[in-house]
């Protein structure tokens, strides 16, 4: 009788869990903020649950965050920074420090990283794919669009202009930048903190250590460009080994 009971139970919570998330995407479409922020710990897409060890091993937080929104998807749609940091904390993800270091952190991490992640008006955060029509909002620039420079008075004032405010390096171009060489300098297998180390001896002045989530996110999505493969994937402490298949090889 009691497995019954239990089964009651959970198809109930699973339908309680449902509503949440339906309130909360309506309040989403207007702009307001969530009403529960443990709507979708229970589920992610469909009836696929978060395992205790989903993030167990995951490199870095923005990793394991795209992961966790990934398997929310479109329609379940996007989560407040509390709910990432309760999803990955319930996936066993290895925090560095303590919450009330640990989800600053996060949340920084989500912001920065624009290149996977969205910040809407309402302050939840989205994959960036999900949003093909967006347009520029709390979530910053658009990168999708061209910067413009506005328009000066006079074409001797904007030919001056032109001259003398030369564009900035930015910052982040020049770390990806530095990644992707890291990569093309390393032979044989290697992990995350070997890339890590790199940048650090050639080049110390972009700080990388301490911007590993930034770093490891980069290698991410240079694995492909690269030709990088898996060769043993992380399993507990242990980080994955990868390697470089150049062509002919």
């Amino acid at each position: 009788m009691s497995n019954a009971y239990d089964a009651m139970i959970e198809t109930l919570k699973e339908e309680i869990a449902e509503r949440k998330r339906a309130i909360n995407k309506l309040l989403s479409l207007q702009g307001r903020e969530p009403a529960y922020t443990d709507a979708s710990l229970s589920t992610g897409t469909g009836s696929a649950k978060i395992r205790s060890d989903q993030f167990y091993g995951t490199p870095s937080m923005s990793v394991a965050a795209r992961e966790y929104l990934d398997m929310r998807g479109q329609a379940v749609g996007p989560a407040t920074v509390d709910e990432i940091y309760s999803a990955l904390a319930a996936g066993s993800f290895r925090f560095e420090n303590d919450e009330s270091v640990a989800k600053p952190a996060l949340k920084q991490s989500l912001t920065k990283n624009t290149a996977i992640f969205h910040r809407l008006p309402n302050g939840m955060v989205g994959l960036l794919k999900w949003y093909p029509n967006r347009t520029n909002g709390e979530g910053g620039e658009d990168p999708a669009k061209p910067r413009r420079f506005k328009k000066i008075r006079g074409n001797a004032v904007a030919k001056k202009h032109e001259s003398t405010h030369l564009p900035e390096v930015s910052p982040k171009t020049s770390l990806f930048s530095a990644v992707k060489d890291a990569i093309e300098a390393t032979a044989g297998n290697f992990k995350n903190r070997d890339i890590l180390g790199w940048l650090d001896r050639e080049r110390p002045t972009l700080k990388a250590s301490t911007r590993p989530d930034s770093v490891f996110s980069m290698i991410c999505r240079l694995r492909k460009d690269l030709g990088v493969v898996v060769v043993t994937p992380a399993k507990g402490k242990e980080p994955a080994i990868y390697k470089r298949q150049l062509a002919g090889s």
